[in-house]
């Protein structure tokens, strides 16, 4: 897998990564406009993403995925993360050990190696 793939899903803007996630969801509540800016940041800018993916299907180090359906994933992920926070032991860990995790999780899955 390219290496620097992980690098980048776990690589947030500092302005996202909030430490106190009650921030966002008061965002999203009381100003929708400047949510609705932040959210297009998130959902549009997967380039660098995908030219990753793509180089990691010509070398063979990636097999191919359906790379829309993993985008809405990890927004879907990132979001719950982001606002619910309700499990007491990722609600401990920093967030972005949380986002190492869950990259972690997206693309090795659960699966052991045979």
């Amino acid at each position: 897998m390219p290496k620097h793939l992980k690098k980048t899903l776990v690589n947030l803007p500092e302005w996202f990564v909030l430490s106190d996630t009650r921030l966002l969801k008061e965002l999203k509540q009381k100003y929708p406009v400047q949510w609705a800016e932040i959210d297009k940041h998130v959902t549009h800018g997967w380039s660098q993403v995908q030219e990753l993916v793509e180089q990691g299907v010509r070398e063979g180090t990636i097999r191919p995925f359906n790379l829309d359906l993993f985008i809405q994933m990890y927004i879907g992920c990132l979001y719950q993360l982001m606002e619910e926070r309700r499990d007491r032991r990722a609600g401990q860990m920093p967030l972005e050990q949380v986002l190492d995790q869950m990259a972690e999780l997206l693309l090795h899955g659960i699966v052991q190696k045979v």
